[in-house]
């Protein structure tokens, strides 16, 4: 079992565990007090400043009494995680998502082995097409957001809204951008 955790720049700190073993709240205790003793070492000041905001799915380790407890004694602002949004957890969207296919084709003598082959995953450069260059462009999730009646929305300027909608649903998007335009709640550049 891995635990990847992230930050706005790329994987920050992973943890394995031996195979036989998984998560408990007094391992993800000690995972957090070491990423955060990594996020203090590299980003003093961004730490000291805003402390760290975690966003992670409430399983069992992470809503335990003793996770609370360190994290509040940390500092931590904890963000809820909507259930099934795996594009909100970098490890499920980006790692976890095309871990088998990297690792499908490997033959592991043993765990070393396998512990390298994901660290390399998590840090590989990805090629993109144009079109996921252009939704790169875009904010990512941990931009802004607001709870809005129960979903998670993501506010941005008024051209980066359409040009992301642009590439989902290039209809939708003229349809929103006149409707904009015509009520005059288009301020930016149109």
């Amino acid at each position: 079992m891995v635990t990847v955790w992230w930050c706005a720049s790329g994987s920050t700190h992973h943890s394995f565990l031996p195979w036989s073993e998984t998560i408990t709240a007094e391992k993800y205790v000690q995972q957090t007090d070491e990423m955060n003793e990594k996020l203090r070492l590299s980003n003093s000041a961004f730490l000291n400043r805003w402390g760290t905001i975690l966003l992670h799915d409430s399983a069992k380790p992470h809503v335990a009494h003793p996770t609370l407890r360190k994290l509040n004694e940390l500092g931590s602002e904890i963000l809820p995680h909507p259930p099934y949004t795996p594009d909100l957890s970098p490890s499920d969207y980006h790692l976890f998502k095309h871990q088998d296919e990297f690792l499908r084709e490997k033959c592991f003598t043993d765990q070393a082995q396998v512990i390298r082959g994901i660290i390399n995953l998590a840090n590989a450069r990805v090629e993109y097409s144009e079109d996921q260059q252009a939704m790169l462009k875009v904010p990512n999730t941990f931009s802004v957001c607001t709870n809005h009646r129960g979903f998670l929305m993501q506010i941005m300027p008024g051209d980066e809204m359409y040009d992301w909608l642009y590439a989902i649903n290039p209809l939708l998007a003229g349809q929103m951008k006149i409707k904009a335009c015509t009520n005059g709640t288009l301020k930016s550049g149109m």
